[in-house]
């Protein structure tokens, strides 16, 4: 299994864990690593696609440098009505709604992730982190209905030549 997969399989465990009163550190873990599960997919992805296989480590480097803040960027535009000037000429006149999800769960995610890791007057139930879970799993699921598209493609360079796409 691959770290993504490991990681949405580990969220939902964290969200059930407890059978009554769950904790607020395992729903705020679940939360956060269903977030995580998403960001490495993407990341995994999307190496896969600049990245040669050798030398050895070379896709590692790719990986670790995408940002969270340029894949919620990237994300953020590819679900504007209008997207931005990064996106011009390059996706297709309507991106797939699965797509668009994929994208939509990726800012929904990561702003829950905000709040579980560093808001501690947010409280978490069990409803709201097995729905965060269910959100990447979606995302996952969505992924791979679309991850061979030129729009995921685009989506995908974007999430690591977004400022370079911008001054362009």
């Amino acid at each position: 299994m691959s770290l993504p997969d490991d990681l949405l399989k580990q969220a939902k465990k964290l969200a059930t864990m407890e059978k009554k009163r769950p904790q607020q550190a395992s729903l705020r873990r679940a939360v956060s690593t269903a977030y995580y599960a998403l960001f490495h997919l993407l990341c995994e992805e999307g190496a896969k696609r600049i990245s040669p296989n050798t030398p050895a480590g070379l896709a590692h480097a790719i990986r670790r440098s995408i940002t969270h803040g340029d894949m919620k960027s990237a994300a953020k535009g590819i679900n504007q009505q209008t997207p931005p000037k990064q996106y011009a000429g390059l996706l297709s006149a309507t991106p797939s709604q699965d797509l668009l999800d994929v994208a939509s769960h990726f800012v929904n995610l990561q702003e829950a992730r905000h709040s579980a890791d560093y808001d501690l007057s947010v409280r978490f139930s069990r409803i709201n982190a097995l729905t965060k879970v269910q959100e990447a799993e979606d995302a996952f699921k969505k992924w791979k209905l679309v991850r061979s598209s030129d729009d995921a493609n685009v989506f995908l360079s974007a999430t690591f030549f977004w400022k370079n796409f911008n001054t362009r």
